[in-house]
């Protein structure tokens, strides 16, 4: 995902890097956490459909941030054995195409794009005094 952030250099030359980093840590955690809500909705059973889903899919999203080096980082991924074949881009099978949202199409999505912006540069603001 590429978005732009407004002030990140003022915030760095008034902060320094690592501290500028953490300072974006709220607003990561906040874009991450709205990814995983996002994977981990359902979308309605096929007409039908007898199979009683468990919930597991959606219980089993994992959410990271780390800040290092005057770097943030999130991550959110699913540990599941199954997950990839049903919301990866690049392993998910014909059965659940169209159906299922993938990694890629939430995370490439304007919408995506523009809340985790909101997000990041809220926090920018704050520190900022804007």
């Amino acid at each position: 995902m590429n978005i732009e952030l407004r002030g990140m250099d003022e915030l760095m030359a008034k902060l320094g890097k690592v501290i500028a980093a953490e300072t974006l840590r709220p607003g990561m955690e906040r874009s991450v956490l709205f990814v995983q809500g996002k994977m981990q909705e359902y979308p309605q059973s096929p007409g039908g459909s007898t199979y009683r889903r468990t919930g597991t899919l959606g219980r089993r999203w994992t959410k990271s941030v780390t800040v290092s080096g005057g770097n943030v980082q999130g991550k959110v991924g699913n540990n599941t054995k199954y997950g990839p074949w049903v919301q990866s881009k690049q392993f998910q099978s014909r059965a659940h195409r169209g159906r299922w949202t993938t990694d890629e199409e939430l995370v490439e999505s304007e919408f995506t794009k523009r809340r985790v912006t909101e997000f990041l540069q809220d926090e920018i603001n704050k520190a900022l005094g804007d």
